[in-house]
């Protein structure tokens, strides 16, 4: 894994913009993204504190962000792996889950969550054209739908198949080749020992510049929400008490809503945008089943058309 510094330089006059240009040229960066108002660049990770001297020498204003870039070789370095899919250039209308998708029986009667999904996801019939290994399930849930060769693969490896369902099509059949992939079991809370996020806060909905939105744990069951720091490496960490039990679960959700607090309400059976569902964890036998259909980005990637590519966050248990 590779960590890399987003930066951007903010030069709202031509002063500005020329040391602006200086500092990029002193940090030996080649490909920066020049606006009217902006300049956006990526630099290694050591560079974070001689970016900071030569910005502060100029007194220019400027925002970065640590990203981590995951490789191949990271994909099996922990007890889990978090599957991230990018989908190609080509126009692809997500899947939508409806309202009965969802058992709210066992949710927290305040925030909703640990609602079980208990119907697949409907896709467009348009989407049996898509060419890709992995569809985008409802806008916000951070959801896949997998090509049914693949799921067959983690079966395979792992002797379990209740985390399964065949994705629908509008008029109620089952999409061809298309599969849901369903949590059957959520993590315990996070570990203190996790490093880099960021609890009862969020920068994914803030300006350059603007502090990190917070938001409050439910009253009632306690879940917040959390997010990348963005300031130093993130890993996520369950201690291997709080996972005893869950060792035969194939695919589960975190607890905590990602982000953002989902408004969903059991009052009215409906739900409103699902950005901030729980991310899924899949174990690592079934990320290893599957390694080789994942398309970890490269420099062909965006030669053209974008191509659907992928990679996968390590999540440990210690």
């Amino acid at each position: 894994m590779q960590h890399e510094w987003q930066v951007s330089i903010l030069t709202p006059t031509r002063t500005s913009s020329r040391l602006a240009t200086e500092v990029v040229r002193s940090l030996g960066v080649t490909d920066s993204v020049v606006t009217s108002d902006v300049i956006d660049f990526v630099i290694p990770q050591h560079q974070g504190h001689p970016l900071q001297l030569e910005c502060d020498a100029r007194s220019l204003e400027y925002d970065s962000e640590l990203h981590t870039r995951y490789e191949e070789a990271d994909a099996l370095l922990g007890d889990y792996g978090i599957l991230h899919v990018v989908p190609s250039s080509r126009n692809q209308v997500p899947a939508i889950l409806s309202t009965a998708s969802m058992d709210f029986t066992m949710a927290c009667s305040n925030c909703s969550f640990g609602a079980r999904q208990v119907n697949p996801h409907t896709m467009p019939k348009s989407g049996l054209r898509y060419k890709g290994e992995f569809y985008h399930g409802h806008p916000g849930t951070n959801r896949l739908l997998m090509r049914r060769r693949l799921a067959d693969l983690i079966v395979d490896a792992t002797g379990v198949d209740n985390f399964l369902r065949p994705s629908l099509l509008p008029d109620g059949s089952e999409a061809a080749d298309w599969v849901d992939l369903v949590p059957t079991a959520e993590m315990p809370p996070l570990s203190t020992g996790s490093q880099g996020i960021l609890v009862n806060a969020s920068r994914a909905n803030t300006d350059l510049g603007d502090p990190m939105e917070e938001f409050d744990p439910c009253p009632i069951c306690k879940r917040t929400v959390w997010g990348y720091s963005y300031s130093e490496p993130s890993r996520l960490e369950y201690s291997r008490a709080s996972t005893k039990d869950l060792t035969d679960h194939v695919v589960l959700s975190m607890r905590e809503p990602f982000n953002f607090f989902p408004r969903v309400t059991t009052k009215t059976g409906k739900y409103g945008p699902l950005y901030g569902w729980p991310l899924l964890l899949l174990q690592t036998a079934a990320v290893e089943a599957i390694i080789s259909h994942i398309r970890f980005p490269g420099p062909e990637t965006w030669k053209g058309r974008q191509q659907e590519h992928g990679w996968v966050e390590p999540v440990y248990v210690k």
